[in-house]
């Protein structure tokens, strides 16, 4: 009896741990399933709760710290709830938030996983205590919020999209780390020398990754949510930790509720105005001629009678100290010597 039940256990166990293995093996190789939250369109407004946290460095996008090398250079963030974070698609993507006459844009770093406010199929905007003290007093409401307005814009960001590559990164497997760009990110592909674009996987901590290494020069194909794409300048070979700027950014982004604006136009019109008025020549001639001709012809006449004179009259007292003709000159007792 007792070697049945043992028996029974041991079954037991053996498809506990195979149903483990193959679930893990299952999550390693899955796909992330369709998303079946909201849109969350540019500009379509929404409605969410908030609440504020502390430890806002080092959250789930991997950006590390917020003013750090990989880090969005600014304390307005937030970490939004698991529903609406959405296996970290939502990452570097910006929110403009309004309550109580306030508003202001945050921008996504991390994953809000808390019970409770974060793991409902709503939307939440866990802030920063910056973030949450301009648009509410920390006091008020438990340090909560409720009807909480915000909708999806691009993101005020400086400069182009930049690549960190994840330590550990070696010839046979290569995780990139995209950043700092204007709208969110939908796919991430490689592209090495005479070969096709390889698509890249991202993972839940936000890096994109592929099983071989890189060759040098190659270059990463990147897409947009509103798919725009754009192919980066060549980049140097897998260096771990390596940090690269990939030269481009994306240019067509939602403006004004809501219409796709390309971002140079509106850059060419001043340039150009300015730049062409003050090169004009009549105010640059008048002024260079009419004190350059007068006083360089005058200033030259004087220079002639002054080194005349001085060169005839200095030549006289030459012959006066010479001693006449038939005088010797004796020397004298006292050691000195005089003409007689």
């Amino acid at each position: 009896m007792n070697f049945h039940y043992n028996k029974n256990n041991n079954i037991l166990y053996l498809f506990v741990i195979v149903f483990y293995i193959f679930n893990l093996f299952e999550y390693s190789n899955a796909q992330y399933p369709s998303y079946l939250g909201p849109p969350y369109n540019f500009f379509a407004s929404n409605v969410a709760t908030g609440t504020f946290y502390t430890a806002v460095d080092n959250g789930n996008c991997g950006y590390g710290p917020l003013f750090g090398s990989k880090g969005p250079q600014t304390s307005y963030i937030a970490a939004i709830n698991t529903f609406f974070f959405n296996h970290t698609n939502q990452c570097g993507q910006c929110y403009e938030l309004s309550i109580n006459g306030n508003t202001l844009t945050v921008q996504v770093v991390d994953q809000c996983p808390d019970p409770g406010w974060c793991d409902q199929a709503h939307s939440h905007f866990d802030l920063s205590p910056q973030a949450f003290a301009a648009l509410q007093n920390q006091q008020a409401l438990g340090g909560t919020m409720q009807g909480l307005n915000f909708r999806k814009v691009a993101c005020n960001v400086n400069g182009n999209i930049k690549v960190s590559i994840k330590d550990g990164s070696n010839e046979n497997w290569t995780a990139f780390l995209l950043f700092n760009h204007v709208v969110g990110i939908e796919s991430v592909s490689i592209l090495r020398e005479g070969c096709q674009p390889e698509p890249l996987y991202r993972t839940t901590y936000n890096y994109w990754t592929q099983d071989r290494g890189t060759t040098p020069n190659y270059r990463l194909v990147i897409t947009s949510i509103l798919g725009e794409t754009i192919v980066t300048e060549p980049l140097a070979n897998c260096i771990s930790n390596g940090l690269f700027d990939t030269g481009v950014q994306f240019k067509n982004f939602p403006q004004n509720g809501g219409t796709i604006i390309p971002t140079q136009p509106p850059t060419q019109p001043p340039t150009q105005r300015p730049t062409q008025q003050p090169t004009q020549q009549p105010p640059t001639q008048r002024p260079t001629q009419q004190p350059t001709q007068q006083p360089t012809q005058r200033p030259t006449q004087p220079t002639q009678p002054p080194t005349q004179p001085p060169t005839y009259r200095p030549n006289q007292p030459t012959y006066r100290p010479t001693p006449p003709p038939g005088r010797r000159i004796k020397p004298r007792a006292e050691g000195y010597i005089s003409y007689s």
